[in-house]
């Protein structure tokens, strides 16, 4: 989050969040091993080499092969958002690491002038 002259994160937020990306990622796969599963079950509902299978059988494939992408596709968006997530964490992390540092190093070099002086030596 940003706010005048400032920035600070919540990195316990995103930790949660990760977690939570984490456990909804599964869900896409898990409900498409189910659709399998029930799609195998129905197979040959609208018969063989007859008119009404003719007609049928495409427009059921490509509703079934659309469901497959999507659910595909959401587990791939979801794992790719946790990624990215995670790659945000881990730049705040090296962030924060460094800004520590170079505060240590202020605080020392601070020392060394006392309290600033006139400016002359």
């Amino acid at each position: 989050m940003v706010e005048y002259n400032s920035y600070w994160v919540d990195a316990d937020g995103l930790e949660r969040g990760v977690r939570r990306i984490g456990q909804v990622a599964g869900m896409p796969k898990e409900a498409l091993t189910r659709f399998e599963s029930l799609e195998r079950g129905v197979e040959g509902w609208n018969g063989e080499d007859d008119e009404f299978h003719d007609k049928s059988d495409p427009p059921y494939r490509q509703q079934n092969e659309s469901c497959r992408m999507v659910l595909t596709g959401l587990e791939k968006f979801l794992t790719g958002l946790q990624s990215a997530v995670l790659e945000s964490l881990r730049s705040v992390g090296e962030t924060h690491a460094v800004v520590q540092d170079r505060i240590k190093d202020a605080q020392g070099n601070s020392e060394k002038y006392g309290n600033g002086g006139s400016g002359k030596r």
